[in-house]
């Protein structure tokens, strides 16, 4: 009878899920013992709620209990009476936890203002990278802001900090390039086995790193409803946060388990040959000259489509780092990267070339008015505790693979798991309200002021 239920309402679609025993792994044991009973077990997860409901005929349904809120990944037992009559039917639903973006910050949105020298030490930071982002979305399109490059999905290897130190070292433009360069440099320098190692873990990461792609798309079409005054659906911008979370998670953690594979098999040669490129021994320029393996390497890559090439690029690059950085490397974290949605990877790669956040900021807040900088400057305090969840996340999913590095196991579920619901749903929540507090920006923008800001952005320089 109870599986009958969920057989036949599994596949059915509502405001809440109903979970059916194949796809949500819903368990029914008939217990033997004396006076029978039937035992219903589910895996719950943290961040949902889930309540058991009954029905006599599949229309009027009723709780069972109270309902539970999942804390960490543990099983939930309903037991059901073996005495419930024939034709009693039950489901489990499940709800987000999340509640609203008004919850979240404690009121309407657009309504949440500060003076922006009055901001935290926290918020300060984020005032300047809300603002540019403010700016790109109010001078963009939602095309625009489908463009992010490959390289930064799971970039969690440290590969910002290498960058840094070689402009630091050498100069602000001495990085140029490196992505481009550095990917067929790691390729020179392993051999035909750890290339095969490379190639493998690109054929196993493409699902995911389209699949990325493809939510991500999903999610911005989502936020930018707002854009024409529609409303978006947090459950299903939540959901779809979450399924990105566990997808860079898993890019991050498979890539990990394989560059720690390729690091046993490297030679004293080898790792010289990286730690010059780090130490600036190589440099860019340098890894664009052929060298001894240049013609092999140019003849297996040929044969690869342009995803595939897409993918190897990325991590690629991310190898060096990984063999040559540290776990503190790694976690660090330019700020702008966290909800990057509203189309500054355009601004800065494709309009033009290395636009900085702080000038981008600086030509919006030239142009708003005190009231409509003080929405800004509360959208930046509001967005903290979203954006500490997403840090939290990142560096708990960092820290939990680096062990590989030195030959131990990791839980690779786990980490998968904790960063999709602290980093995934984090980004999402502060993704929500900085859409909603730049529509109503734009409401309150004149046409003046947005020819201004129009005009700055096609200005050179």
């Amino acid at each position: 009878m109870i599986t009958k239920f969920l057989r036949e309402l599994g596949l059915i679609s509502v405001g809440l899920a109903v979970l059916s025993q194949n796809a949500f792994g819903i368990q029914v044991i008939e217990r033997a013992h004396q006076g029978g009973g039937i035992e219903l077990l589910y895996e719950a997860e943290a961040g949902f709620t889930f309540q058991l409901q009954k029905s006599p005929d599949l229309v009027g349904w009723s709780d069972e209990g109270l309902a539970y809120r999942g804390q960490n990944s543990e099983t939930l037992r309903f037991d059901l009476a073996s005495e419930a009559p024939d034709g009693r039917f039950y489901r489990i639903l499940r709800a987000t936890d999340y509640g609203s973006p008004e919850d979240w910050i404690g009121g309407p949105i657009a309504a949440h203002q500060i003076d922006p020298n009055q901001l935290s030490g926290d918020a300060s930071g984020l005032y300047t990278i809300i603002s540019s982002k403010a700016f790109v979305y109010l001078t963009g399109t939602l095309e625009q802001a489908y463009h992010e490059p490959v390289g930064e999905v799971a970039n969690y290897f440290g590969f910002a900090a290498l960058r840094n130190e070689i402009r630091d070292r050498d100069g602000p433009q001495a990085d140029q390039g490196i992505r481009g360069v550095s990917w067929f440099e790691t390729l020179e320098i392993l051999n035909a086995e750890q290339r095969k190692n490379l190639y493998d873990l690109m054929d196993e990461h493409e699902p995911f790193f389209w699949g990325f792609f493809e939510t991500r798309l999903e999610l911005l079409n989502e936020l930018w409803v707002v854009r024409n005054g529609g409303n978006i659906n947090v459950p299903k911008a939540l959901a779809l946060g979450k399924k990105m979370g566990r997808d860079e998670a898993e890019l991050t953690v498979t890539s990990a388990d394989a560059y720690a594979r390729i690091t046993e098999s490297l030679s004293q040669e080898q790792i010289q040959a990286f730690d010059d490129i780090r130490s600036g021994v190589t440099s860019v320029s340098d890894m664009g000259v052929p060298g001894p393996n240049t013609g092999v390497v140019t003849a297996e890559t040929a044969q690869l489509t342009h995803q595939q090439r897409d993918v190897l690029i990325a991590i690629g690059s991310k190898f060096i780092p990984w063999i040559t950085g540290t776990v503190e490397g790694a976690v660090e974290l330019p700020p702008g990267k966290i909800t990057n949605y509203f189309g500054f990877a355009y601004y800065r790669y494709v309009d033009r070339a290395n636009v900085s956040r702080g000038d981008t900021a600086n030509k919006l807040q030239s142009i708003l008015t005190v009231d409509q900088l003080r929405i800004l400057a509360g959208l930046a305090e509001d967005a903290v505790p979203y954006t500490n969840a997403y840090i939290e996340g990142r560096e708990t999913l960092i820290r939990g693979y680096y062990p590989l590095r030195s030959g131990q196991t990791v839980n690779h579920e786990s980490l998968v798991k904790a960063y999709a619901e602290t980093a995934g749903i984090g980004e999402t929540q502060r993704g929500i309200i900085e859409a909603l507090t730049f529509a109503a920006l734009e409401s309150q923008i004149s046409d003046e002021q947005l020819t201004a800001l129009l005009v700055s952005r096609a200005t050179t320089g």
